[in-house]
């Protein structure tokens, strides 16, 4: 499409609406139905059901969809992550035998709250270290910067959430910045092949006002131990270095 044919200047900010329907039909005749991507209702004649796509100049990160329906935080991720991002753990992934340590994480929001899903593939699952030091077993760390400030050492909205497999101990803060603010849940794949953990944070705990196009800091480490003692390493999303 030309952008002269948009009702408006087309420029970095803006937001048009979108859908998608495909029409299905096996044996001719009247069809056999469609699917859609974001409105299961009359979106053919009503445009108000339209999602809202921004446009970006330079995409310098991850873009986090808006959650049709609200995940249910259980540690069993929901047909509603289909619609997220998967954004894959690969810094520091060399440093492991193959199948030994993968991961990918999405992140999902609504009105009320920013939903985080990491599913793990571990050929090896441990929790023996003391409590004190999560960091040393299986665990998952969530790192905000709520304001995207991008300091270079932490502020009252930055954080960085370790969660253990098991949860058998509450979460880790560094601060304690939304800790007492999130629900969490695991739970592990069949015949151990890996986990799930999943983390909501309120949107009200964030130091800026969410809404299309806001932009926040996050980074994810996946914390790995084969034998228990001092753990063997780890693996992250973004940055290699000491987030």
């Amino acid at each position: 499409l030309s952008l002269e044919d948009f009702a408006q200047e087309v420029a970095a900010g803006i937001q048009i609406g979108i859908e998608f329907q495909i029409n299905d039909d096996d044996d001719g005749g009247g069809g056999d139905g469609n699917i859609k991507l974001f409105d299961t209702g009359s979106s053919w004649r009503n445009p108000s059901l339209f999602a809202s796509a921004t446009l970006v100049d330079n995409l310098v990160g991850p873009m986090i969809c808006r959650a049709v329906t609200s995940p249910v935080v259980d540690g069993a991720p929901d047909n509603i992550w289909d619609f997220a991002t998967p954004m894959a753990l690969t810094l520091n992934a060399d440093t492991f035998e193959p199948g030994d340590l993968s991961a990918y994480a999405k992140v999902l929001w609504d009105d009320e709250n920013i939903y985080y899903l990491v599913t793990v593939m571990d050929d090896e699952l441990s929790d023996d270290s003391v409590p004190e030091q999560p960091w040393t077993d299986d665990t998952v760390e969530i790192y905000i910067d709520g304001g995207n400030e991008k300091a270079t050492s932490y502020d009252d909205n930055d954080a960085q959430i370790t969660l253990r497999r098991t949860m058998r101990t509450e979460p880790g803060g560094k601060p304690d910045a939304y800790v007492d603010d999130l629900t969490w849940a695991t739970s592990e794949m069949a015949e151990g092949a890996g986990y799930y953990v999943e983390m909501s944070i309120p949107l009200s705990a964030l130091p800026q006002e969410i809404m299309p196009g806001s932009v926040i800091g996050m980074e994810f480490q996946i914390n790995d131990d084969d034998d228990g003692g001092g753990g063997d390493g780890n693996i992250k999303a973004f940055n290699g270095g000491s987030t």
